[in-house]
């Protein structure tokens, strides 16, 4: 019987998450056809839980404190697509909760899930039901119940995982494009595999081995490659992720809130990671990432504003006219960023 996790044991569950997901992630890449069936989902996760096995390795003290903040900057750093700002999202808001304790119990963790799933609910402009989001409210809620009855880890996660698989067999069944394709949502299992590796973990198993009811067999490299010839009718070709660092000390949530509306408006947004120290925005155009290492101050920046940097970029005399426009689009949008903090 397990009733406490100690930070040492906190910092291998971490590994052992991203250790599963890395063994698994091509399986998860598989599933991947919402919201645009490129087929990375997979390993977008796991390299956004790389990042935080990177960072929390770097962390010199078991603490909670120092392991749920280097696991969460971590996550949010290392974020790749959709999938992978989702997923640290979620493990932004359980190690809010997860850094407070001195001791994790079955209720620390459920109270942590619970907010690891408003969280990243908070961060999706639009949330879809029969995603990650769905199986990680549902697990949140089952743990919350659970917890009240049971104070041994190895009882809870089992009870958890079990809910998490019963809820990501009925994700075809909210999205019509799951159940077309014959799949369940891939967010939905990349993190229910994280969520194994912690369970394995603290099981003490030394074979990380992991088999899927819902898996395809036998698999082929068609069945993990996306049919590029067959993706639907895409609106946002690309995808960019820039982070914005060294915001002015009076910016508030509600700054950031009305920032995140004005991009909306401008039609260039897709999500907005907040945090008042360290901000990672995700856009719909390319995969580059831009630091900006200088002081925002988020409370000017009025849709008029926003547009009028706009125009400046766009109309800029340093534009490289040799680049096709797609690419010259994207260059736009990263000195718009620019033009944006130095305004």
């Amino acid at each position: 019987m397990i009733k406490s996790i100690n930070g040492a044991t906190f910092r291998k569950m971490i590994v052992a998450g991203a250790g599963l997901l890395e063994q698994n992630k091509k399986y998860v890449d598989s599933l991947n056809v919402f919201p645009v069936p490129d087929g990375d989902t997979g390993t977008n996760m796991y390299l956004t839980m790389k990042s935080a096995v990177n960072e929390v390795s770097k962390c010199i003290t078991n603490n909670f404190d120092a392991l749920s903040d280097a696991f969460a900057k971590g996550a949010l750093k290392g974020a790749r697509g959709n999938s992978g700002v989702i997923t640290s999202q979620i493990f932004k808001g359980f190690c809010s909760e997860v850094g407070k304790c001195t001791e994790l119990t079955t209720k620390v963790f459920a109270k942590a899930m619970q907010e690891g799933a408003n969280v990243a609910y908070k961060a999706v402009t639009k949330p879809k039901e029969g995603t990650i989001l769905t199986v990680i409210r549902v697990m949140a809620e089952n743990a919350v119940n659970v917890a009240k009855k049971c104070d041994d880890f190895e009882v809870f996660l089992k009870k958890v995982l079990e809910t998490g698989e019963e809820i990501l067999k009925q994700t075809p069944e909210m999205l019509p494009v799951l159940k077309k394709a014959g799949v369940v949502d891939a967010g939905g299992r990349g993190i229910i595999v994280i969520f194994t590796g912690f369970y394995k973990l603290i099981m003490g198993e030394e074979d990380f081995e992991f088999t899927f009811d819902d898996e395809k067999k036998p698999q082929t490299v068609d069945d993990v490659i996306a049919d590029i010839n067959n993706l639907g009718d895409i609106q946002f070709g690309y995808c960019t992720e820039y982070m914005i660092i060294n915001m002015k000390k009076k910016t508030t949530e509600a700054d950031m809130a009305n920032l995140e509306k004005n991009l909306w408006n401008l039609a260039i947004l897709s999500s907005v990671s907040e945090t008042l120290t360290l901000s990672k925005c995700t856009s719909t155009q390319t995969n580059q990432t831009r630091h900006l290492d200088m002081p925002l101050n988020l409370e000017k920046f009025t849709t008029s504003r926003l547009k009028t940097c706009l125009n400046k970029t766009v109309n800029s005399k340093r534009k490289p006219m040799c680049l096709k426009r797609s690419k010259r689009l994207v260059w736009w949008l990263l000195h718009l960023v620019m033009d944006l903090a130095q305004s």
